[in-house]
């Protein structure tokens, strides 16, 4: 398939013996959607899809752990080895068009796992989920508001948790990436303590009080281990770069096409 393009993914290339039907590819695509957005509970509920196999996503973060990560990779290389065992060229030409969407999702997803690795490399990412997590349902309006400061709450007693995950995981990270994670972190206290604490409604205020001073307290020691410990974890000098094989991949992938991006020299001629 077309999205295999660097190596830790050439083991999981292949034709299928036998093809199945096309029409199981509606299906697929389907389960593809509402799987893929079920990693990720904070965009799930942003994007309008509050409730799925019975979880609640509005009260949830995402699972950044180790077997959360593990699961995802595994079910991408199943979907995989399932849509080769699909004859594509007896689908209809929009499914073709879809078929093609999901394939090259699969390959950025899986580039992000395993080669950019922005679970272990990018602590802007947690901070801004979290950002993403508190303030979709303050501003998005899918709930009577005492209904959606429920949520807020919830999400609010998850984060120590959610922090302690990306402490344990982080490391390799450039200066710079630090240095905007720590200021997205202020924003989200920010958030927390200013403009969500003005605008709760009074029956929940001492609910909000007492999970706001823990998301805080969580927050503030997030801020100092990425001030003390983080930059201790790194060897050499991290890049925030991708390097060029790595970014000709993504490039193929984010662009879905076949062609290559233009490399210019690093030293440029005085006019």
């Amino acid at each position: 398939m077309r999205f295999i393009v660097f190596a830790p993914l050439l083991l999981i290339a292949g034709s299928g013996c036998s093809r199945k039907p096309a029409p199981e590819f509606g299906k697929l695509a389907e389960e593809f959607v509402y799987k893929t957005l079920s990693f990720s509970p904070v965009s799930a509920s942003g994007q309008g899809l509050h409730k799925y196999n019975g979880e609640e996503f509005d009260r949830m973060l995402d699972d950044m752990g180790q077997e959360a990560i593990q699961k995802q990779r595994d079910y991408y290389i199943d979907l995989h080895k399932r849509m080769e065992d699909m004859d594509k060229n007896a689908l209809s030409p929009e499914d073709r068009a879809d078929y093609d969407i999901v394939d090259t999702q699969i390959g950025l997803a899986l580039f992000d796992l395993d080669i950019a690795q922005s679970w272990r490399h990018s602590p802007q990412s947690y901070v801004e989920l979290l950002g993403s997590a508190l303030f979709n349902p303050y501003v998005l309006e899918y709930a009577p508001k005492p209904d959606r400061f429920d949520h807020i709450i919830a999400r609010l007693d998850r984060i120590p948790e959610f922090t302690r995950v990306a402490q344990r995981q982080l490391r390799g990270v450039p200066a710079i990436w630090i240095q905007v994670a720590k200021e997205e972190n202020d924003g989200n206290i920010d958030l927390i303590d200013k403009t969500l604490r003005e605008a709760v409604p009074a029956p929940q205020k001492q609910a909000y009080g007492q999970a706001a001073k823990t998301a805080i307290d969580a927050l503030r020691d997030f801020n100092r281990f990425l001030t003390d410990d983080l930059p201790k974890r790194s060897e050499g000098k991290p890049d925030w770069r991708l390097g060029a094989d790595n970014y000709a991949s993504k490039f193929k992938l984010n662009l879905a096409t076949d062609r290559t991006p233009i490399r210019f020299s690093a030293t440029l001629k005085p006019a």
